[in-house]
């Protein structure tokens, strides 16, 4: 509301008066409050009754307003909620006011406090003493621990633990104790010729059912039996293992191979074709260590080249030279031969001299 007064007097000066009757009423007034009540108590806004907390807005008339109050109203409950988790044993209890509960279960209980009465909810689970029983191998010289409590000797053996509730749990342990392993593997030490091969054994002291490993795997037969045969290219250390299926224990044992290259190789000096049967081609003889002959050329006198093979294997009479060239005998004399042969481990080595053809 505005009031103005205006002097109209000549040149402004003078007193003017204004006198009137004011009155005031209040535009849409609003309340906000907060109220606590214990539950199953009520509160009263306007003309309704509430007994749950929440918000609440109530319109109340009020005499010369232009409209109405508008009270907003905050309700809450005074009463402590109060969750609890219980672990017990087979046997006992927990105590909740007057209740005494020693099942699994979910339960609710009133409090009384002073001012207003406390709602408790319990979660009781109750856990069962477990009774485990284990059965245990274990290698001569092993232990076992059960808690605190470590046992080498075969035998039955009963402990009290705690389980996942702080409940005592009994662990009944059977212990079994195998035999002491040993393993052998023979020939210890072994020389060989490249090319020649050994037969390995191994044996396994103590109880049936065993898993064989050898290493390297390389030269051998087999890797996982017990009596590999070896033809190593090089000289080689074998570990032999051995593990109990039984009882997982395991063993082992070494046997060292010298390899030696080959120095057997048997050159003819002298052959006689189409006279016995026998001896009438010549070639190379030699041991197991060769792979192959890779050249074999013979010369006349004069350096002609009545012979040339290549890549061939040793100790084979019908590959070698048979005293003719392209079909024609030729006489009696001496001729010069070269060759070269690759060992099984590649190295190569060149031989050559002179070779008589007897007729």
């Amino acid at each position: 509301m505005l009031v103005r007064l205006i002097n109209n007097a000549p040149g402004g000066c003078g007193n003017d008066l204004a006198i009137d009757d004011f009155s005031f009423r209040l535009c849409s007034p609003e309340t906000v409050q907060q109220v606590t009540i214990c539950a199953g108590e009520s509160f009263s806004a306007g003309s309704n009754v509430y007994t749950l907390p929440g918000v609440y807005t109530e319109r109340i008339p009020i005499d010369q307003s232009c409209n109405d109050s508008t009270v907003v109203t905050y309700l809450s409950w005074f009463n402590s909620l109060i969750n609890q988790y219980v672990v017990l044993c087979r046997g006992e209890s927990v105590q909740v006011g007057n209740n005494v509960y020693s099942e699994t279960g979910t339960y609710l209980d009133t409090i009384e406090l002073p001012g207003c009465d406390s709602f408790i909810t319990t979660v009781v689970v109750t856990g069962d003493p477990d009774t485990i029983r284990q059965t245990v191998r274990l290698c001569a010289g092993g232990a076992v621990w059960v808690g605190n409590q470590s046992y080498t000797q075969p035998g039955v053996y009963r402990d009290t633990l705690n389980n996942r509730f702080g409940c005592d749990s009994i662990v009944v342990t059977t212990l079994e104790v195998g035999d002491p392993f040993v393993v052998n593997a023979e020939p210890e030490n072994t020389t060989l010729e490249l090319g020649e091969t050994v037969q390995f054994q191994g044996v396994a002291s103590g109880q049936a059912g065993v898993v064989w490993n050898w290493a390297p795997p390389q030269g051998l037969s087999c890797s996982d039996c017990p009596d590999p045969l070896a033809r190593p290219l090089v000289s080689t250390d074998y570990i032999a293992t051995a593990t109990d299926t039984v009882f997982g224990c395991f063993a082992g044992d070494t046997l060292s191979i010298r390899v030696h290259r080959c120095n057997r190789i048997f050159v003819p000096n002298v052959f006689a074709p189409d006279l016995t049967g026998q001896n009438d081609r010549f070639t190379l003889f030699s041991g197991p260590c060769v792979s192959v002959i890779r050249l074999l050329q013979v010369y006349d006198r004069w350096g002609n080249l009545v012979f040339d093979r290549r890549d061939f294997p040793a100790n084979e009479p019908s590959m070698g030279w048979n005293g003719e060239t392209n079909g024609r005998r030729l006489d009696a004399g001496v001729y010069v031969y070269i060759a070269e042969i690759e060992l099984l481990d590649g190295f190569r080595q060149q031989y050559s001299g002179d070779i008589t053809l007897m007729r």
